[in-house]
């Protein structure tokens, strides 16, 4: 892996993997690699990796990986068509560099993709869901890692409140939802009780935005 990458550096990559993508799109994934702390959650990934994205938008972190020189193995999807038609046009990239995408429209609540992974990445996914999917998310997840694998699990805060807040008015204005707070210790609960257990749980504070970031393992 080369050396860490900063958040500049993630940006500026961002903006040449997406840079056929439509303006508005590539200007977003610029965007969240600012506010988003990405060059952590690269650190969390193994060379030569199998990795699910769960509900990964344009493929965003998964173009991450591989500009980072980490030869992974990549399955994702999500439930927008722009975004997965954008992570798809990405492959022959992927391919070039010794790494492989395999992006697919389907939603969480539908046909996940099969087979187990050594890595499964939920990022910023379970805000946008129904409270009543998150738990069902998070065990459908932990299925599919493979034994030793790992659950890298972020979202957004829920304390302090103004944090939370500002979370709420991004999504707001950026997606027109009003987002679902995904409470940790709920999802904590729920890895463990599908057999995981925690390896590390961070706050990661980017701006105004907080993360909270935890790492399971089978």
């Amino acid at each position: 892996m080369k050396s860490a990458p900063t958040a500049e550096e993630l940006a500026g990559a961002a903006g040449q993997w997406f840079a056929d993508a439509p303006p508005l799109l590539r200007w977003k994934m610029r965007l969240r690699c600012r506010t988003t702390p990405f060059e952590r959650l690269v650190e969390l990934v193994p060379p030569g990796a199998s990795v699910l994205e769960v509900g990964g938008g344009a493929a965003l972190f998964p173009a991450l990986l591989a500009h980072c020189g980490l030869r992974v193995r990549v399955t994702g999807f999500d439930r927008d068509p722009e975004r997965v038609a954008a992570a798809q046009r990405l492959a022959p990239r992927f391919a070039a560099g010794g790494s492989s995408l395999d992006f697919r429209l389907s939603d969480v609540a539908g046909q996940w993709p099969e087979g187990r992974f050594d890595v499964v990445a939920v990022l910023d996914l379970l805000h946008h869901l129904p409270p009543a999917l998150h738990e069902q998310v998070v065990l459908e997840a932990a299925r599919r890692l493979n034994p030793g694998g790992t659950l890298i699990f972020k979202d957004m805060c829920v304390r302090p409140r103004w944090r939370n807040w500002a979370n709420r008015l991004h999504d707001l204005a950026s997606f027109g939802q009003w987002i679902h707070d995904a409470p940790p210790e709920r999802v904590q609960g729920w890895a463990e009780g599908a057999g995981l257990h925690l390896a590390t749980a961070e706050r990661l504070d980017r701006l105004w935005y907080g993360h909270e970031l935890m790492v399971f393992r089978r």
